[in-house]
């Protein structure tokens, strides 16, 4: 299995017929920043990555799924650390909050598999 691009932004906006301007100006950038991030010379801001998402119709995690792992990987690494303060804690936590962070555990977990 070959391992995923990056980043299809490139690919999506050739395939939509739209000039690289002319995506630039739909996302409010102007053209040299929409060329680094389709050559990957610079990470997506949000703002990029729900406008790809609007103008190509394509979640953010299928135009950009390099960049929404490593943001997944973050999140589940946060809710981990949380969690294990949580239950270190010498008060018992609210058993809400436990699976809460259980939940955006096996969610990201169940997502980051089926990239």
């Amino acid at each position: 299995m070959s391992r995923p691009l990056p980043s299809y932004l490139l690919s999506l906006r050739k395939r939509s017929g739209l000039s690289q301007s002319e995506v630039a100006a739909l996302l409010g950038i102007d053209a040299t920043a929409l060329c680094k991030f389709e050559s990957l010379s610079r990470r997506p801001l949000l703002e990029l990555a729900v406008g790809a998402e609007i103008v190509f119709g394509h979640p953010m995690k299928e135009v950009f799924p390099a960049f929404y792992g490593e943001l997944e990987q973050t999140v589940i690494a946060r809710a981990h650390k949380l969690h294990g303060r949580c239950s270190a804690r010498s008060k018992t936590p609210k058993a809400g909050k436990l699976r809460t962070l259980d939940e955006i555990i096996a969610r990201a977990s169940q997502t980051t598999l089926g990239l």
